[in-house]
């Protein structure tokens, strides 16, 4: 099992976006916005347990732009903070504690609006096989 952490804390303000973006696209391909004047704070922790990598994060405000991937490429996320998820041109507003199932078949923007916590991790899956099991599908 492997694992990474790290924290922007001891990173030169000018450099934290660079590193976030590294560190965070070996665990799913995105470009990162950081909103606000405040500077870039991040926690991280990825872990790769039995071919699945898990992020679990504490950030401050984000914006985050997915490209689209291969179709059977789920992405799962437990929210910590409020925020938007927009893959079709539509927000879905995001809550605490809100589990949200994302097909990486499309671009996704994401945006973590107040300084917030999140679990993330991205899986493989049929889409047809669980489609009829989520509440809303986006």
């Amino acid at each position: 099992m492997t694992v990474v952490q790290f924290s922007t804390r001891e990173t030169a303000e000018c450099l934290r976006k660079e590193l976030v973006e590294a560190v965070y696209n070996g665990h799913v391909r995105t470009t990162i916005d950081f909103l606000g004047e405040m500077p870039v704070d991040i926690d991280m922790r990825l872990r790769g347990v039995g071919g699945v990598h898990i992020a679990a994060a504490n950030t401050t405000p984000v914006t985050l732009l997915t490209p689209s991937d291969e179709d059977d490429l789920l992405y799962l996320s437990i929210a910590g903070g409020n925020g938007v998820h927009d893959a079709r041109g539509e927000d879905l507003f995001i809550r605490p504690g809100d589990v949200n199932v994302m097909r990486r078949d499309r671009k996704t923007v994401t945006m973590v609006a107040e300084k917030s916590s999140c679990l993330a991790s991205p899986f493989r899956a049929p889409w047809s096989s669980i489609a009829s099991r989520l509440q809303t599908v986006c």
